[in-house]
């Protein structure tokens, strides 16, 4: 009998195991081996529950749930009146989730907001059966079904197919105790009264929303230069779109990456620090004690098998790709404005001016795109690497608000 299950057990180290997964979550289906099954075969999972159940009506009231995803839900069962949705994480080492930091972490859980956040990030699942809302709650495992999708599975919306185990008060490990800690999270927000913007006010980097344009008025840095000699430049573009393959390795890196540097926070990542050291041939223990995150986006895009130019900072890997598009390249790493029709794609390099130095400056890397919104991850946030936060896209995938990011670092191909 063919073999179509696998544990990563079974590969010499961990980033053996990891490329791996990789590549089982994008090019897959048609293969013979996969951690899922053959051509993802497996669409049952148990999930832990991240919220209690919510009808529509109230879950349209809550900052953890997404307008266009409850639109969706509600139209897959317009003769439904009774639907109960949850948001839920895949439990297990091979879960579809596990790009995501656990809510259902200490370090988290006792960090309200970016646990709000991180949990409006998982996946909403829905049950047609009237009584769910009694018979499971926030902490308990369900299994819920996903359903395949292009490159792996659908992670916007599932369905929940039936009770798992129940968290109990005799329950007394790490996880169900940081899980029980959430439900103080509903009451302090009142999400009824605060509804969807909520999400809006947590999406941040050093406390610069994702959401918003910041104002640089005034400000001198090599990051505005590169924005206002491209915005009158003659090839600058609002008008077509510009668009360029994926980078495919590296959501599997960042998910690697931010993985291993949960709960860590500066020397504590040491290993992680001696890998982007090595790479960018710096002497050890360089980090932390220098900035790092322009070392973490070269690592992850090096790792992922990108031309992407390394630098221990973030203007000295964008200015050669600034020079190619004003040189006029249309292939390759090229820079572009926010405010030019830049169609977003996993493995952009979005890039801000930071104050205090001509050359101080931000990058994060575009990690993950789930419908109109594009994820991003980042280094040396708070002395650790995480996800930076998320930005909304129109229906092309261009910005429909560029947040604090000013340029664009894209692969034409």
């Amino acid at each position: 009998m063919s073999k179509e299950f696998f544990e990563y057990g079974s590969f010499s180290n961990a980033t053996a195991a990891l490329d791996l997964y990789t590549n089982a979550i994008k090019t897959s289906l048609g293969r013979k081996y996969n951690v899922y099954g053959k051509n993802n075969k497996q669409t049952i999972f148990p999930a832990r529950l991240l919220t209690d159940p919510l009808t529509i009506e109230d879950a349209v009231a809550s900052g953890f749930f997404n307008s266009t995803t409850l639109k969706k839900i509600a139209a897959f069962f317009p003769s439904k009146t009774n639907l109960f949705i949850f948001k839920g994480r895949i439990e297990g080492p091979n879960s579809p989730h596990i790009f995501l930091p656990d809510p259902c972490s200490l370090p988290y859980a006792e960090d309200q907001e970016k646990t709000a956040q991180l949990i409006s990030m998982h996946t909403t699942f829905v049950s047609t059966a009237g009584s769910v809302g009694d018979s499971i709650k926030l902490g308990d495992v369900a299994n819920v079904r996903l359903n395949k999708s292009a490159f792996s599975y659908n992670l916007e919306y599932g369905e929940f197919v039936g009770s798992v185990n129940k968290s109990t008060g005799a329950q007394n490990n790490e996880k169900v105790q940081a899980c029980q800690q959430l439900s103080d999270l509903f009451s302090k927000f009142q999400f009824s009264a605060l509804g969807f913007s909520f999400l809006s006010d947590l999406l941040n980097v050093d406390g610069a929303s994702l959401l918003s344009v910041k104002d640089y008025s005034g400000m001198s840095n090599v990051i505005i230069e590169y924005y206002e000699k491209i915005n009158t430049h003659p090839s600058f573009n609002n008008s077509r779109l510009i668009g360029g393959p994926p980078s495919a390795g590296v959501p599997g890196i960042v998910s690697q990456e931010v993985g291993a540097w949960e709960g860590l926070r500066g020397t504590q990542g040491a290993t992680m620090l001696r890998k982007y050291e090595q790479l960018l041939g710096n002497p050890t223990n360089y980090y932390p004690g220098q900035p790092w995150s322009a070392a973490f986006i070269s690592y992850v895009m090096n790792t992922a098998g990108t031309s992407f130019p390394t630098a221990a900072s973030h203007y000295k890997y964008t200015s050669p790709q600034f020079t190619n598009r004003m040189n006029g390249a249309t292939s390759g790493w090229v820079t572009f404005s926010v405010q030019e029709k830049v169609q977003i794609g996993v493995g952009d390099v979005l890039v801000k001016p930071r104050s205090g130095d001509y050359y101080w400056s931000h990058g994060d890397v575009v990690f993950r795109i789930q419908g109109n919104v594009a994820y991003l991850a980042g280094g040396n946030l708070g002395n650790t690497a995480k996800i930076a936060g998320s930005i909304p896209l129109n229906a092309d995938r261009t910005l429909a608000s560029p947040g604090p990011y000013l340029i664009v670092n894209k692969f034409l191909g």
